[in-house]
């Protein structure tokens, strides 16, 4: 029988599934096991001198599985291999001195029985264990159905019932499984939309469904990146880097999120973000620089934290420009991202590059800044050529 866990050349959504249907089988199996403990125990407590042994392991199974997954797992199996043949043990123990009228103890109370533990066993959601029990049960209800001298006629009919029963109680499986299945892929899908989008934006884009869809439209990009982080880090440990990485990002795009930009990548030490997508913004452009005042504000917090615990501070710069970008998932079945594609990409990365050069620690085009309603109190600056452009282009420097 196949592991329940997932494997590492799985899929997602493949391994979200069989980590949601192993979660819910031992959910299950917990409760379960716990009520058939309860059950059993009261039922034989007048039967103690005949199935004192039979006592003693329920109890064992009912207590110690809870401290087990896989005794848990393991304890559903107790329904066809031990529950089954101790309730035929009892009905046969009253062969000899029943009422011939009474219908609990005969072949279709038996039936009866052990049709309600079939409805018990799906909630393994297993088939083969639905199957197992349906086959016990079948045989035992037969054999004890010679004993009784039940009509043949009469064992015909209660042996289709135990039959369609067990196939019902498998196709209820199946369309569980399927449920588990479909709400495994929810989940990854909504995972995904949450590692671009603030919440409000993913729920927007879960609700349309659209987020596999490409568009071609006007945004404005941001880029920001960690001053002199090479030189910042030669000395660190790799997870002292990887921890600096995890504050610094954390502090950054929280801000990202909090003025409804998309997050597309981090590359490195930077992050790329940018507005009006995949949700339209017609603030898009005050947004973005909002965004970066904020990101600046966060940075001095976050260095005011950092200089407690004697650790050097960071200096970041942001480059942000406004134009027309293709949008959409892009990569393989294995790989999958929703990004940016186009030169205003490439522009906001380089006007990054000229915070090293100019000063400042934002820096905007004259395309954000003409989309700017309100006074942003930037200085124009002279036309700057920037790499890969011939013309020169204006740029706007911004103080926090």
């Amino acid at each position: 029988m196949p592991s329940d866990a997932p494997s590492a050349t799985e899929s997602r959504p493949d391994a979200t599934y069989r980590k949601v249907l192993y979660a819910e089988r031992l959910k299950n199996a917990r409760r379960g096991t716990m009520l058939r403990a309860t059950i059993v125990r009261g039922f034989f407590a007048t039967e103690m001198l005949m199935v004192f042994g039979l006592g003693l392991y329920v109890w064992h199974d009912g207590t110690m599985a809870r401290n087990s997954d896989r005794l848990l797992m393991a304890s559903s199996l107790a329904i066809p291999i031990l529950d089954m043949p101790a309730m035929f043990l009892v009905f046969v123990r009253t062969l000899s001195v029943r009422d011939p009228e009474n219908i609990i103890v005969s072949a279709p109370g038996l039936a009866i029985i052990y049709l309600l533990m079939i409805l018990f066993a799906v909630i393994t959601l297993k088939r083969w264990h639905v199957a197992l029990t349906t086959v016990v049960g079948l045989i035992l209800t037969n054999v004890f159905a010679g004993l009784s001298e039940t009509r043949a006629d009469f064992r015909i009919f209660l042996s289709l019932d135990i039959i369609a029963f067990g196939l019902v109680a498998m196709y209820v499986i199946g369309r569980l499984r399927d449920l588990l299945r479909i709400t495994a892929l929810q989940q990854t899908r909504r995972e995904r939309l949450r590692r671009y989008f603030s919440p409000d934006v993913a729920g927007w884009v879960e609700e349309r469904g659209d987020e596999d869809s490409t568009d071609t439209r006007t945004i404005t990009v941001l880029f920001c990146d960690i001053r002199g982080f090479t030189g910042l880090t030669k000395d660190m440990s790799p997870e002292q880097v990887v921890d600096l990485l995890k504050e610094y990002q954390g502090a950054m795009v929280g801000q990202i999120f909090d003025n409804g930009g998309t997050l597309d990548k981090f590359i490195g030490d930077g992050i790329l973000a940018y507005f009006n997508a995949p949700r339209n913004q017609p603030d898009h452009a005050s947004r973005a620089l909002h965004c970066a005042l904020s990101m600046c504000k966060a940075l001095d917090e976050l260095n005011e934290h950092r200089a407690t615990r004697h650790e050097p501070t960071l200096k970041i710069g942001i480059g942000i420009h406004t134009g027309p970008a293709t949008l959409g998932t892009v990569g393989t079945d294995q790989r999958r991202e929703y990004t940016a594609i186009g030169n205003t990409v490439n522009v906001a990365a380089h006007i990054e590059e000229l915070t090293r050069e100019i000063g400042g620690p934002i820096l905007l085009t004259e395309s954000t800044h003409q989309l700017i309603e309100a006074s942003t109190g930037a200085e124009l600056l002279p036309q700057t050529r920037i790499r890969g452009f011939s013309e020169p282009i204006s740029v706007y420097r911004c103080s926090p």
